[in-house]
């Protein structure tokens, strides 16, 4: 339809009714500041009333047709419409890049006409009502505006609007002392989830926990930090922490990442970034895992001082591993009691529930994302994330020890990218960006690949068997034998703990066997990928496949020592510069290569694998136009990208004791396998940045916070207010989920309280008959035990078997009290030590 049509009678996404005419009051509102600013040469001045109530007077002229007009709708927009806030405009951009891919791919629902945004919630907390236009002016022009205040109190009509500060836009929306709160707030952001043993209570499980960093949503969360200008002045702080470095495959969701950072730490690359876009946001990077060994850096002091969390996981599914909000403390305490096994997570939401600090979880998969927001004490604990029911399984849990199919075909997917398309065009790109001048070629970055493709770059048939066979060897043979020899099957992480155990299956080497037709069509396959990345002949004989392979000798296998465990984001090579010599070799055979193409046609293979006539078609064009290498698309589903799937995959499950896939069912997972989306992760981000505002602001109205759940594929936004907190009841008091008993434990000799004088405490506080206390595991006092023993464990102190600390220590105590046993839940027992 023409725009005037579109505009006169629009066609709206929108989540509900409400949600439509909201939306449509916006469209006029739109429409009426557009005319304002026709009219009057200028938007409405922040915080102006005078120039609000002249937007909704044009609003109501224009809006008639769309029903009734959503006034103060219109007023907020109007008071505010000069400003600009980054993360407004990075949801914006991201599903107007989302709609981009959709006309490009042709994939998912293209939207129909309009969508309005908006998060005028944002206006409502407590304190923003009431600013006023000299609140919000730029930096400059509240210098003008103090000045003309003491020659004229009652002239405002001289105001300069000059923009002087990088965060006016900001400030025109919340205040110049809402910019000041913002810089002196310390944030800290999780974004990845890793597994370790827990050991902090005498025994060792394996389980997941949360590691900060700067996986995809975290970046974005860092990069909209420092233009907002989080952490940008006195007292302010950002922290991240990651173990992992910066592989290739980030470099397309992860804008603080360049190629030339592959191999480096992600947290100092990613603070470097953020310096750079803000030099005064104070971030500081660490190389460590959160978790209970790390409780020395990152304990209840560092979680006390904080103003929020972000727990940026790039999954939906990973909020499994940090929930545990829907076991109640005592159904906990009884189940440690029972099991020696700790139940999985909850680490990271404990820590931030015990320190009474606001959490924001966000997670996407694909084209979905959501953003949850726990507030203490207003919102109920975030709940434990459940598994998708459509069978996708999330890029970002692909990890080095798999204990499913679904991981061994995501680990088979990418061994496809690194040997058959990533090269390729690799050498591709650096042919085509090489200087004409040799001269110029002096101190040239030449990326691993590139380098490696040309080594490896077989001559004929039998070359690419060799190749395939070799590369066999490689990964299901060496690199599981060289991780045995780094962590034999009888290593213990800790004494008693095996490290082999839980979710980290022992994995044993494969020797091949020419007769087995998995091995067979493995060598077979990834032969005829590489001959048509390399643009050469194949041969669809398998007899004299096999014959190659009876005449190759291969050295036996030699350990490395002091090798590390390698993941699948640890294992890129930093891009070298050659020596002048050694460069210019490699770069005129690259050119040699390159020319030798330029005399033929690609000569194509008949091999009964391709049945599709994608590959044919490919290989047509003029030779003058042909690159050095044919890259072979992750993206096709023809029978040799199955095949080597399939092969691979299962292989690899072989190695690990997990049941292999047929065919038809590798081809089903693997097209379910969900990819992260720098437009999802975008969107997301921003929105959890919309709660950081609210945060900021210390509102204490639970209904200016919003939960948000994202389906970008129909552009479809719903955003509702996160459920209060519940509250029990326990010992005839009602109790909300966020109260806890916390007492200084100090006894009458200056030192920590003894188990007698915490149980007389009680007793004196509360009234409350104590026939149970635990710290974790241990069991510090029973009623049920004899005399002696009770008198025993009556006299020890607290502080037994912690620690010696300079700082005053927290510990958690579990209980039972008589009569309570049928109760559900009961508030915590926080004790402060000396």
């Amino acid at each position: 339809e023409p725009l005037c049509q579109a505009l006169a009678m629009p066609r709206i996404q929108a989540g509900s009714p409400v949600e439509l005419q909201r939306s449509r009051s916006l469209h006029v509102a739109f429409q009426a500041l557009h005319a304002f600013h026709q009219e009057q040469g200028r938007l409405p001045r922040p915080r102006a009333p005078e120039d609000a109530e002249h937007v909704l007077e044009l609003a109501r002229e224009l809006g008639a047709p769309l029903g009734p007009l959503d006034e103060d709708v219109v007023r907020a927009f109007a008071s505010v419409s000069a400003g600009e806030l980054c993360p407004v405009a990075s949801f914006i951009g991201a599903l107007a890049a989302q709609e981009a891919m959709k006309a490009i791919t042709g994939k998912f629902l293209p939207l129909e006409q309009w969508f309005y945004f908006d998060a005028l919630e944002c206006l409502a907390v407590e304190g923003a009502p009431g600013l006023m236009p000299e609140d919000c002016a730029p930096v400059s022009a509240r210098c003008c505006w103090v000045l003309q205040c003491c020659a004229c109190p009652h002239s405002h009509s001289s105001l300069s609007w000059q923009r002087g500060s990088r965060y006016d836009g900001q400030i025109a929306v919340f205040g110049a002392d809402f910019q000041e709160e913002l810089g002196r707030q310390k944030y800290f952001v999780v974004s990845r989830v890793r597994a370790e043993a827990w050991h902090g209570w005498g025994f060792g499980v394996q389980r997941l926990c949360p590691q900060v960093g700067a996986g995809a949503i975290g970046c974005e969360l860092l990069k909209n930090f420092a233009m907002m200008g989080l952490a940008a002045g006195p007292g302010g702080e950002i922290t991240v922490t990651d173990m992992d470095t910066v592989a290739h495959s980030n470099l397309h969701r992860q804008l603080l990442f360049r190629a030339a950072d592959v191999a480096k730490p992600k947290a100092e690359v990613a603070a470097a970034a953020v310096r750079l876009m803000n030099p005064a946001v104070r971030v500081t990077a660490h190389q460590a895992q959160l978790g209970p060994g790390t409780e020395q850096l990152f304990g209840d002091t560092f979680f006390q001082q904080l103003d929020g969390v972000v727990s940026a996981l790039d999954t939906l599914t990973a909020r499994e591993c940090l929930g545990g909000a829907g076991m109640s403390p005592v159904s906990m305490l009884l189940g440690w009691m029972h099991s020696p096994l700790l139940p999985i997570g909850a680490y990271l939401e404990s820590r931030c529930i015990r320190s009474c600090t606001a959490l924001l979880d966000t997670g996407t998969e694909g084209a979905r994302g959501s953003v949850l927001a726990m507030v203490p004490p207003l919102s109920r604990p975030l709940e434990p994330g459940s598994d998708p029911t459509d069978g996708s399984f999330p890029l970002c849990t692909l990890r080095f020890f798999p204990r499913a199919i679904e991981h061994t075909l995501q680990w088979a997917r990418d061994e496809f990218e690194g040997l058959f398309q990533l090269p390729a065009e690799s050498v591709n790109r650096f042919l085509e960006e090489l200087p004409e001048e040799p001269a110029r070629w002096e101190g040239l970055a030449v990326p691993e690949r590139v380098r490696r493709s040309l080594q490896e770059r077989p001559q004929d048939w039998g070359d690419c068997v060799r190749w395939a066979r070799r590369h066999w060897q490689c990964r299901y043979h060496d690199s599981i034998a060289q991780l045995l020899h780094d962590v034999p099957p009888s290593h213990e992480s800790s004494p008693g703990v095996p490290f082999w155990s839980g979710e980290r299956r022992c994995p044993h080497t494969l020797t091949f066997d020419p007769g087995n037709d998995t091995h067979l069509v493995y060598v077979e396959v990834a032969a005829h990928l590489l001959a048509r990345a390399y643009r050469l002949s194949s041969c669809g004989d398998r007899e004299a496949t096999r014959d190659v392979l009876c005449h190759m000798v291969l050295p036996p296998f030699v350990p490395k020592d002091k090798c590390y465990i390698p993941t699948a984001e640890g294992m890129e090579e930093v891009e070298e510069a050659l020596e002048p010599r050694q460069l210019l070799e490699l770069v005129q055979e690259l050119v040699q290569w390159k020319q030798e193409l330029g005399g033929g046609t690609e000569a194509m293979d008949p091999i009964h694998y391709d049945k599709v006539p994608y590959h044919r078609a490919q290989g047509g064009g003029s030779a003058s136009h042909r690159t050095a290498m044919s890259p072979r698309s992750s993206l096709q589903d023809d029978d040799l990208h199955v095949s080597f799937i399939t092969a691979a995959s299962n292989l690899r499950a072989e190695n690990y004791g997990i049941p292999p896939a047929d065919r038809l069912t590798s081809q089903r997972i693997a097209g379910h396998i969900v990819p992260a989306i720098i437009t999802t992760t975008a969107a997301v981000a921003a929105l959890a940045c919309l709660e950081v505002y609210k945060l900021v602001w210390r509102c204490r109205d639970l209904s200016c916070y919003r939960n948000s759940n994202l389906f970008l594929s129909e552009c479809l936004l719903l955003r509702i207010q996160p459920l209060p907190a519940p509250t029990y009841w326990y010992q005839g008091k009602e109790w909300s989920c966020w109260d806890r008993l916390e007492v200084h434990a100090i006894g009458e000799d200056g030192q920590a309280m003894t188990v007698r004088e915490l149980l007389a405490w009680l007793q004196k506080e509360h009234g409350w008959t104590v026939t149970k206390l635990l710290r974790g595991s241990t069991m510090l006092y029973d009623g049920e035990e004899d005399e002696e023993m009770r008198a025993r464990q009556q006299a020890q102190r607290l502080s037994e078997g912690m620690e010696c600390s300079t700082e005053p220590r927290k510990l958690e105590l579990q209980y039972v009290c008589a009569g309570d046993e049928l109760e559900d839940a009961c508030p915590p027992l926080l004790c402060t030590l000396p």
